[in-house]
């Protein structure tokens, strides 16, 4: 049931950040990729820090939408998510993740709406129920 309401929640908030962002929102949502990045560079990375990385990605889509009620739902979805992202990153999502959510930022860098942002938001979510299939 958590899984449905995210893939509800992101589709739609990935939709309407494409259509209010602004170019602070993506700005914040660079860092996080590229904060992300970086660390599954690290062969050492802690796995805290590219899971607060992850979050905090999404965090800036959800700002995004200029809707403070979405904020406070989306903070709810993410801290029941949160083990499972972790989990997803420490199984197979590290070097994934990045692109993932690369495609997510560039659905929403260019407003992107319909089935053009959607694909994105929809390949982030399969990879992840795939990964927590693995152990």
């Amino acid at each position: 049931m958590l899984m449905e309401l995210r893939d509800i929640f992101d589709r739609n908030c990935s939709e309407l950040a494409a259509q209010r962002r602004t170019d602070e929102d993506l700005a914040r949502m660079r860092e996080c990729i590229d904060r992300l990045k970086a660390l599954t560079e690290q062969p050492n990375a802690s796995l805290d820090d590219m899971l607060q990385a992850d979050l905090d990605f999404h965090r800036a889509i959800y700002e995004a939408t200029g809707n403070k009620l979405i904020m406070t739902v989306a903070e709810f979805v993410l801290n029941m998510v949160a083990p499972w992202v972790r989990k997803s990153l420490d199984v197979s999502g590290r070097v994934r993740a990045v692109d993932l959510h690369e495609q997510i930022y560039d659905a929403i860098l260019k407003r992107e709406i319909g089935p053009q942002n959607r694909m994105s938001v929809d390949a982030n979510m399969k990879h992840f129920m795939q990964s927590l299939d693995q152990e």
